[in-house]
């Protein structure tokens, strides 16, 4: 889409769960919050003018419906991955208090040709933060990372020190430095016109 000079931007549970959706948890009602937060925001994007790809574990159909009827004829696509485990499986590590998920931690991305991961989803429910959970839970994925692959890379904001102290207690430095940017072009094609044409449609 880039090479094709499509503006796009991705919308995760990296990049949701960390700020807009940092006080939801996993119970049901709040993954139903979680989609609506995600949709009312994808929607602004695509009123900007870029396509937005929303990678989302999305279990109920209401909710999927929901972020459809938001925007116009042609501007929702639903794509459904069904991928065997084999090819799918991450290593993820959670902590429960008294049968909830407080925290979690896992992996983004598994290269194990490469032999290398990518650390991704570090979240702690906002009642539980500052009792250590994000950073077992990263460590303990980072030790199972380290049996198969040559280097393990974790991304933390680089003004969030605290993360930075915690993560180099578990033997990671930092590589490199950058900052984010959100940067908006306006695309001379539609975007409806655009996704019908990309996905073969009429």
């Amino acid at each position: 889409l880039h090479v094709m000079g499509q503006h796009t931007y991705l919308l995760d549970g990296d990049n949701v769960r960390h700020g807009l959706n940092r006080d939801l948890g996993f119970t049901d009602a709040d993954r139903v919050e979680n989609i609506r937060r995600v949709a009312e925001t994808a929607k602004l994007f695509v009123d900007a003018g870029l396509i937005v790809l929303a990678s989302f574990i999305s279990p109920f159909r209401a909710e999927r419906s929901m972020a459809r009827d938001l925007l116009a004829d042609g501007e929702f696509v639903e794509i459904y991955v069904e991928t065997p485990l084999a090819v799918a499986e991450g290593l993820y590590r959670g902590i429960h208090r008294n049968g909830r998920l407080v925290a979690a931690a896992g992996t983004h991305v598994i290269g194990r040709r490469e032999r290398i991961a990518v650390v991704g989803n570090v979240l702690t429910s906002s009642a539980f933060r500052g009792a250590g959970y994000a950073r077992a839970t990263t460590s303990a994925v980072t030790a199972g990372l380290l049996e198969f692959c040559d280097d393990v890379v974790l991304n933390v904001r680089s003004d969030n020190s605290a993360a930075i102290h915690a993560y180099a207690s578990l033997g990671y430095s930092v590589k490199a430095e950058f900052e984010e940017r959100l940067v908006i072009r306006r695309s001379s094609l539609s975007v409806p016109r655009f996704l019908r044409r990309f996905f073969g449609g009429a």
